[in-house]
């Protein structure tokens, strides 16, 4: 998740977590098996870190402020760290001290966690309760989007709730590689050690509402987040209204930073009229500019902009047709390497191709070859993003 971020400014993230932390953390990003990733000190903080560092590199284009930030179970505390109720290095701290309570208390009390795919929160309430005759021991972790819910639990009782929730209706069960029964009261131990750690961290009041996990209620003071976040981790992550929340503070774009787009499939199953975009690799943050109504476009010769992000700049397609991208080296059509090749002035980077016509798509300016944004022989439009160069240095 991380060689791509390497050699751009946003990897301070990882150089100023691992001076608050005393301990290294890049190989996480760079070379970690996963074997090393299942753990979930591990996984936490390269998702926390990759994640941070996609926000660095959108956050100074953005053309207008967010309405409100929000995170998934442990991305609320990427939320808060992104919207300064957090420093940065408060923020990697307390991710590190969450995930080694939590794993703690799953040693102590093991357990696990399992979707239920096409279940209604009150079909997941039922399986849960009615799992077991005495003493509850599967409790609703999740609720993610309309048609998937999490339900969390000891071994024992997360099967029997599976299997209980077959039997109310609900179309799949998919056990979760997560290594503990997050968000259920298995994880009281947790809690109860995360609020100690929080005395001494400082949280101050954020530049926009974040929306909290455990009630769905957007917070703009700096009081209450010790209580939430050690609550947090005995509670339902209420995503699903979370995103209510957002849509009825104006937001209509969502924009999700870090790994993957799974928070992005779930805003679009749970809400309608709003637009989703994804912040994953360097690579994005130009396609998301080029895409926003208020991104920066800098007109240049014949090529109709580039766009200008930092270092990143996009080569858009001058006219409609068919994409084909040239191979200065072998005269190939699949596109410049990005191993390390420089792209010069007015260089020909491909074609588009009409009925009866052949138009140059050309690069104004300097920069390193970073990557194709079309595939050769794909139908483009004026204007469409087709290839991306980082600024020489």
């Amino acid at each position: 998740m991380g060689e791509l971020w390497r050699a751009t400014p946003a990897w301070d993230v990882v150089d100023r977590a691992e001076s608050a932390l005393g301990q290294p953390l890049g190989h996480l990003l760079l070379d970690a098996d996963a074997n090393a990733l299942a753990r979930t000190r591990e996984a936490q903080l390269a998702v926390l870190l990759t994640s941070l560092m996609a926000w660095e590199a959108v956050r100074p284009a953005l053309d207008e402020a967010p309405v409100a930030f929000a995170g998934h179970s442990l991305g609320q505390i990427t939320a808060l760290i992104a919207s300064g109720v957090v420093t940065l290095e408060d923020g990697v701290r307390l991710a590190a001290e969450r995930a080694d309570c939590t794993q703690a208390a799953a040693d102590a009390r093991p357990g696990r966690l399992a979707a239920l795919l096409g279940a209604t929160v009150d079909q997941a309430e039922a399986a849960a309760a009615g799992a077991t005759s005495a003493g509850r021991t599967c409790w609703v972790a999740n609720d993610n989007a309309p048609g998937q819910v999490v339900i969390g639990g000891t071994p024992v009782g997360v099967d029997a709730a599976s299997g209980r929730a077959r039997l109310l209706g609900v179309k799949r069960v998919m056990l979760l590689k997560v290594g503990a029964a997050f968000h259920t009261p298995l994880m009281a131990a947790a809690a109860a050690h995360l609020l100690d750690h929080m005395a001494d961290t400082a949280f101050a009041a954020p530049s926009a509402p974040v929306v909290a996990n455990t009630d769905a209620a957007a917070h703009s003071g700096a009081d209450g987040w010790p209580e939430r976040l050690s609550r947090h981790l005995v509670s339902p992550v209420r995503w699903r209204e979370s995103l209510e929340t957002l849509a009825a503070l104006g937001a209509r774009t969502f924009l999700e930073v870090g790994p993957g787009n799974v928070l992005s499939a779930l805003v679009r199953r749970s809400l309608s009229g709003v637009s989703t975009r994804n912040v994953a690799s360097p690579g994005d943050v130009p396609i998301l500019l080029a895409t926003s109504p208020g991104g920066r476009v800098m007109e240049a010769g014949s090529v109709h902009g580039e766009l200008l992000m930092v270092p990143e700049r996009v080569i858009l397609a001058p006219a409609p047709g068919r994409f084909r991208p040239v191979d200065d080296a072998s005269g190939s059509v699949d596109g410049p390497s990005s191993d390390g090749t420089d792209v010069v002035p007015e260089q020909v980077i491909g074609f588009v191709d009409g009925i009866g016509h052949s138009t140059p798509i050309r690069s104004p300016f300097h920069g390193r070859f970073m990557g194709l944004m079309a595939s050769a022989g794909e139908r483009v439009r004026e204007g469409q993003p087709v290839a991306w160069l980082r600024m020489a240095h």
